[in-house]
């Protein structure tokens, strides 16, 4: 609660009591001091209507009277001295149905008695068929109930109805807030009758069935199917549901020519994202439950989706990735609970705007298989028609593994699917979210921000609408398949027009971001560049371009960071000490040179901190506690007992091995009377468990020397030897962070969406992954921070420093920003990502291909925000083309439907046809209005036909000729703000086309009809 709202409550709480007094007040006779007659029918004036202005008092009769058109009202009786339930049923009230406001010549002999369900409540109506023929097809029971807008249970003889208000309320509830039907359902029962007196009722599994039909046909009458002359069963697949309107739409928003453009100019590229939801589930009951229209929308056709799963094989191929990520390690095996018959969901969508791909969703069973990855896309992408585009791009946390045999695989895809992709060239990426916790080689090949002409896209929009739909997860798995099926593509019909309403909105305010940002970025890169000579920078940008067209040509975006490694300190060294060999012949020991013996002390000291050569815990990473616990356990087996023993004495008789030698290059280093002069004596074997424990022998590495102990006891050259592998090991230790670092938020991203609200055992398997990875996280730390104070021991005025850092705790952090840090471009990043991977003895090309790397992102940033902002430019002209071509289509069927309908349904549908027409224009001049003033203070030329102009015009001068007139209108919508504007009684809803040459409609069924 705001400061704000505690001020409104404060000012309030002064009159509380007056308030309750108010509402007291309503339970008495108010005004009235005693009951009257009623003066025109003489009857008493005790009845009120509690939906009625004014809770007036009137008779019986006069109540019936004034209530003929509206018979749901609830209605109350003072009785006894209070307010009593009463209802127009018990005052006699009697509709006739069939013909309006009209008396019926002949109506039924005998009345009947139905049951109506409003937000109100629950009601008992009296009514009369009408049984003449006068009425248009009104003989039909359920046909004279519709036109009252009461929607019956059943078709034959109908007892209970639902009115249009009550269905399309709990529509927008669940659609808005995701309320099952139960707590819905309930709510009226509770509102009808709260105290549990009286007669329950129980409707069920009526208002089950009559609100999965009123989904359907309110789909339907969206999608333009009332319109068509091939009818509802000749729905095509995906035909009902809402479309992208900035995406490439064969046929709808592509410029004519557009595939004759240059590629750099041609910003007509579908981009897709691909993702599962494992939380969308569903048991097996055994629930025989067919759809109402099988692929008419989101889903894939079940039928031949299934019939294509019998043929698929189970095998599952081998991933090319380093990446530690279940999503790729376990992507066979996500989801393989008994008992369900739905182990998760697949999900295509537009990667820009998130609009749900038509036939973009289809069941798994068993994991992320390919099989099933490959048969949503391609359904999604034939339903788009999108084999009339030349280039598709994709987004898959597990594209790297997934794409590629992507190519291969279409072989096995049926003839229909696979000709859609006999055209199309194909590009795969990753989320950039996901992708820090690919190897290095994923980060650049799939990465969306050094790949051209897909601007600033990130991927990630696909995560977005799992959280939407995520709180259907407990309604939904209870479901048959059919309604499960259907509240699903009804939820994601709702998500598209959410997302289409507010788009225009969206593209200014992200065009105004990637004018500046290309602007900023466009700078940085020129200087950056100038820094440079032409012919390096010639030579860089033709291994980007080389790189752009075949990978396995040298990565440009690569950061070297194995440039001064290990393994190559110990080559170069080695390769010294052989020639050192021949020439002087005095190497002390005949089989280790100091080289070899300054590693093997490494290695040894390596080993004191590596928990699993003492112990099966991973958790820990500190051999002494290792120890300590294992040691001083009372639980411990004997055969886990002698395990450790054995380990420990193998461990003890390497480390007495390496003080032989060490007694050959570093004589007389090791203090008299230490601890491991002890552990040299003739009787320590013996004795070394209760005296010395091996984890807390020093090793006396010419590090662990003093400078005048090293100078006199440190021979070959080992002291520099030492330095030279410490720095080295600094690196790797520093390359090793940097990659756990990465796994680990990726690990944190994946825990937090997909494990919360799962159970216990779920989040305790997410933390133990966690403090495994934290664990292996802390011992890089630890060894970096020991290669440093050795290395400051022996060279503590080296230039190293500059580059490796102190690492404190502070400093373990990264690549992504934290929740409660500044944003990604005003975050201070720690010096672990900062620092190249490199020092003074690095080579020139090292060098070299720091800045290379360096250069290269920065003109990929530029490049791709000012992509970006062509390709903003170039999505709002396609949104005005779909809008055009949408009321085209609704022209074209305003006058086109004669035959075949009486003329009452004939009106209806020119009238709808008419008013989807007029508002698509409507949204035509608004975003124009909205997108110009924009445009012209970025200095930006109109990228849209000139002939949209005037659309503009048509619309402003409608508005001057309705504020023109002396008759009180109804407000503009054209100057309201976006979000009210396109949702008046009956105006805008959802967006769809039902066959190659029909666009569908949008209008605010979702609200009301």
């Amino acid at each position: 609660m705001t400061c704000l709202d505690q001020n409104r409550i404060n000012k309030w709480l002064p009159y509380r009591e007056q308030f309750l007094n108010e509402l007291l007040r309503h339970d008495g006779l108010a005004d009235v001091t005693d009951l009257t007659l009623c003066p025109k029918h003489k009857l008493p004036a005790k009845y009120r209507c509690q939906d009625c202005l004014g809770l007036q008092l009137q008779c019986r009769d006069c109540m019936c009277n004034h209530h003929q058109y509206i018979p749901l009202h609830r209605i109350q009786v003072w009785e006894d001295g209070f307010w009593d339930k009463s209802s127009l049923f018990d005052l006699g009230l009697e509709l006739q149905l069939g013909h309006s406001s009209d008396p019926c010549p002949l109506p039924s002999k005998t009345s009947t008695t139905l049951l109506a369900f409003d937000t109100s409540g629950i009601h008992k109506v009296c009514i009369r068929w009408c049984e003449c023929s006068r009425s248009h097809g009104g003989a039909q029971l359920y046909t004279q109930l519709l036109r009252v807008q009461w929607y019956p249970a059943s078709v034959d003889r109908p007892r209970t109805v639902f009115t249009f208000d009550a269905l399309n309320t709990f529509h927008l509830l669940t659609l808005q807030g995701k309320l099952s039907l139960y707590d819905y359902y309930n709510g009226i029962l509770k509102k009808a009758n709260n105290t549990g007196l009286g007669k329950e009722v129980f409707r069920w599994n009526e208002i089950s069935v009559v609100v999965r039909q009123w989904q359907h046909i309110k789909m339907l009458k969206r999608a333009g199917r009332g319109h068509s002359s091939t009818g509802i069963e000749a729905t095509p697949s995906g035909g009902c549901a809402v479309l992208c309107p900035a995406c490439p739409q064969p046929g709808l928003n592509l410029p004519e020519g557009w595939d004759k453009l240059p590629l750099s100019e041609r910003y007509h590229r579908l981009l897709l994202a691909i993702d599962g939801c494992f939380k969308l589930k569903l048991k097996a009951r055994g629930i025989q439950d067919e759809e109402l229209g099988s692929g008419w929308a989101y889903f894939v056709r079940d039928e031949t989706y299934r019939a294509y799963l019998s043929t698929c094989k189970d095998d599952r191929e081998i991933s090319p990735c380093t990446s530690e990520l279940n999503a790729i390690k376990q992507s066979h095996k996500k989801g393989t609970n008994s008992g369900l018959s739905v182990t998760s969901v697949l999900g295509v969508k537009c990667a820009r705007h998130a609009f749900v791909l038509p036939n973009g969703v289809a069941d798994l069973q068993k994991g992320e298989r390919f099989c099933n990855v490959d048969y949503a896309v391609l359904s999604a992408l034939k339903s788009i028609g999108a084999d009339s585009l030349i280039e598709t791009d994709f987004s898959f946390d597990i594209a790297c593994s997934w794409f590629v045999n992507f190519l291969k695989r279409l072989d096995d895809m049926p003839d229909d699917l696979r000709k859609v992709a006999q055209r199309l060239i194909f590009r795969a990426f990753i989320p950039k979210a996901h992708i820090e916790g690919h190897g290095a080689t994923c980060r650049t090949r799939y990465s969306f921000n050094f790949r051209p002409y897909v601007g600033r896209t990130h991927g990630e929009t696909i995560e977005q609408e799992w959280a939407h739909i995520g709180p259907l997860m407990t309604s939904t798995r209870e479901m048959g398949p059919g309604a499960r099926h259907s509240t699903l593509d009804d939820h994601w019909g709702w998500w598209n027009w959410q997302k289409f309403v507010s788009l225009g909105k969206r593209l200014i305010k992200d065009l105004k971001e990637a004018d500046r940002m290309s602007s900023k970025q466009r700078a940085f890169a020129s200087q950056f560049t100038a820094s440079f000579p032409q012919d390096v920078i010639k030579k860089w940008s033709s291994m980007i371009a080389n790189w752009l067209i075949d990978h396995r040509k040298p990565d440009p975006f690569a950061e070297p960071e194995g440039a001064l490694s290990l393994a190559k300190v110990r080559l170069e060294i080695a390769k010294e000490e052989a020639k050192e060999a021949v020439r002087e012949g005095d190497q002390i020991h005949d089989k280790m040179g100091p080289s070899a013996f300054v590693r093997w002390g490494l290695d040894l000291e390596e080993r004191q901190y590596v928990p699993n050569l003492f112990s099966d815990d991973a958790l820990l990473t500190n051999l002494r506690r290792v120890l300590q616990k294992k040691l001083g356990s009372s639980s411990r087996s004997s055969a886990q007992e002698v395990s450790l023993q054995e380990r420990r004495s193998i461990f003890m008789r390497h480390i007495r091995a390496w003080y032989l030698v060490h007694a050959l290059y570093m004589p007389s280093s090791i203090p008299t009377g230490s601890p491991e002069a002890t552990f040299l004596s003739p009787t320590a074997e013996s004795e070394t468990h209760a005296v010395v424990p091996i984890e807390d022998l020093k090793l006396w590495l010419p590090s662990r020397l003093d400078v005048s102990a090293r100078s006199s006891f440190c021979l070959n050259g080992t002291a520099d030897k030492e330095k030279r592998l410490r720095r080295a090991q600094l690196e790797d230790a520093l390359i090793e962070l940097r990659r756990l670092r990465r796994v680990y938020g990726s690990l944190l991203r994946k825990f937090k969406v997909q494990i919360a609200g799962t159970g216990r055992k779920a989040t305790t398997r997410s933390q133990t992954s966690l403090r495994a990875f934290n664990s292996k996280i802390g011992l890089t730390i630890a060894r970096y921070r020991d290669a440093r104070i050795a290395l400051l021991a022996l060279d503590p005025s080296g230039e190293w420093q500059e580059q490796f850092k102190e690492l404190r705790d502070e400093d373990n952090r990264g690549p992504n920003r934290k929740e409660d840090e500044h944003s990604e471009g005003r975050r201070q990043p720690s010096w672990i990502w900062t620092v190249y991977a490199a020092n003074a003895d690095i080579s020139t090309e090292d060098e070299d291909d720091q800045l290379r790397a360096e250069w290269a992102k920065a003109t990929a940033r530029a490049q791709r925000w000012e992509e970006e902002k062509a390709l903003l430019l170039e999505e709002m002209c396609r949104c005005l083309r779909f809008f055009d071509a949408k009321a085209d289509w609704w022209d074209k069927h305003t006058s086109s439907l004669v035959d075949g309908h009486t003329p009452d349904i004939l009106s209806g549908l020119h009238g709808y046809a008419k008013r989807q027409a007029t508002m698509y224009r409507r949204l035509v001049a608004s975003w124009i209005q909205l997108w110009r003033p924009v445009l012209r203070q970025l200095k930006l030329k109109e990228p849209w036909d000139k002939r949209y102009n005037f659309v503009v015009e048509e619309d402003q001068g409608r508005h001057v000729a309705s504020k023109g007139s002396t008759r009180r209108s109804a407000p503009s919508t054209a100057n309201m703000p976006e979000a009210v504007s396109n949702s008046s009684e009956d105006d805008t809803e959802s967006l769809a086309f039902s066959d190659s040459s029909a666009a569908g409609t949008s209008d605010d069924d979702y609200l009301s009809d």
